[in-house]
């Protein structure tokens, strides 16, 4: 959203335009986790996947709804905060995990 932004485009366009950017993905890892349950020997309830399919299109397509809805009235203020807090939460957790003992109690005496 951020680049549609400083290329011009509306807040509205920018938002579709980086939803947009998503289907090629998602269509793709559906169609390789497709290919898999095709190629697999084991039964599949292709009903379920089916119903599953169709109720995950319809919320997607409520959400963004709503998300435009939303970024509309509300601005990119609270997007662009929420945005910077959860980086800056994966960088500690990511750093945690790779050194646990970043934060060093001082060595007793």
């Amino acid at each position: 959203m951020t680049i549609g932004l400083l290329l011009g485009l509306s807040r509205d366009n920018a938002a579709r335009f980086s939803f947009l950017l998503s289907i090629p993905a998602i269509a793709m890892a559906g169609s390789y986790l497709t290919l898999k349950l095709i190629l697999s020997t084991e039964g599949v309830d292709w009903q379920a996947i089916g119903l599953g399919s169709l109720i995950a299109f319809i919320s997607a397509y409520a959400c963004i709804h709503y998300f435009l809805i939303l970024l509309n009235k509300l601005g990119m203020m609270p997007f662009c905060y929420i945005s910077f807090n959860f980086r800056l939460w994966l960088i500690m957790v990511c750093n945690w995990i790779i050194n646990p003992y970043l934060i060093v109690t001082p060595p007793k005496k």
